[in-house]
C-alpha cells in the first residue's frame, strides 16, 4: 500500500486488459470497469501512478451494482 493514501481513501491500480480499475483498502477489494470510477461520476482522480477515491463512494457503487445483479466489469465478448 501507498504510504501517502489519507485515511477513508482507497487507492487502485488500473488493469489495462481488462479496462478496470482495481481498489483496496484495508481488508476489502473492488473491481470496476474504468468508465463507471473515471467517467461521469468521477469518483476516483489520478494521484501519479495510481487512483484514489473515497471508500464510502466505492461501497455505494458496489452496492448499486448488487441491486442491479451486475458483477462490476463489463462484459468484452
Amino acid at each position: 500500500m501507498p504510504r501517502d493514501v489519507p485515511r477513508g481513501y482507497a487507492y487502485g491500480l488500473p488493469q489495462i486488459n481488462r479496462d478496470s480499475i482495481f481498489f483496496r483498502a484495508g481488508g476489502e477489494t473492488w473491481e470496476f470497469p474504468a468508465f463507471d470510477v473515471l467517467g461521469y461520476r468521477g469518483i476516483a482522480v489520478s494521484s501519479g501512478p495510481y487512483y484514489l477515491a473515497k471508500v464510502k463512494d466505492l461501497r455505494k457503487l458496489d452496492l448499486e451494482n448488487k441491486r442491479e445483479n451486475k458483477n462490476g466489469l463489463r462484459r468484452t465478448r
